[in-house]
């Protein structure tokens, strides 16, 4: 922990990839919310609107969790952060401090068929290019808005219209 203007900073472990079989498409985020690493599911926080479009986009009901993963393994997609650890003050990524990125390289090495890698948001890429901006030159990036309800520029059909092709 590490003590800041009267703030305390907790370190944040991110969760393990979320990643079926041969998968073609990585999603990246930066580093988990408070309530989706308590309950070790990505995008738990019911006000993030990741879950509402991926499921209006695919027309699918997903209810659990475990059909909200098997509906992105079966398309192909796979979920994970950039970051493998941060100091953080609650679940914000505004101010993170002793970031550890995890090991994306060898997550690419172990899954070749990755072709494409989404960034939920510009804060994704901003940590990936500081630790792999050179890296992976034949892997097609794309920075997508952020679907965190902190990103009030953009409303959940204009989020639609942005990820569509990623939902296929």
């Amino acid at each position: 922990m590490k003590k800041q203007t009267g703030d305390i900073l907790l370190r944040k472990i991110a969760l393990p990839p979320l990643v079926g079989e041969d998968p073609e498409t990585l999603i990246l985020g930066t580093l988990p919310g408070d309530e989706s690493l308590l309950h070790c599911e990505y995008y738990r926080n019911r006000r993030n609107r990741f879950w509402k479009v991926f499921a209006s986009l695919t027309r699918e009901c997903l209810d659990l969790y475990a059909d909200k993963e098997r509906a992105l393994m079966s398309r192909r997609i796979a979920l994970w952060t950039v970051l493998e650890s941060a100091e953080r003050k609650g679940s914000t990524n505004r101010k993170l401090h002793n970031v550890k990125p995890n090991d994306i390289r060898a997550f690419l090495q172990k899954y070749p068929t990755i072709n494409t890698i989404v960034f939920n948001g510009r804060d994704a890429e901003k940590y990936f290019s500081r630790y792999f901006a050179t890296s992976f030159p034949t892997v097609c990036r794309v920075v997508l808005p952020s679907t965190s309800s902190t990103n009030t520029h953009e409303t959940e059909v204009s989020l639609r219209d942005k990820w569509k092709d990623i939902f296929r």
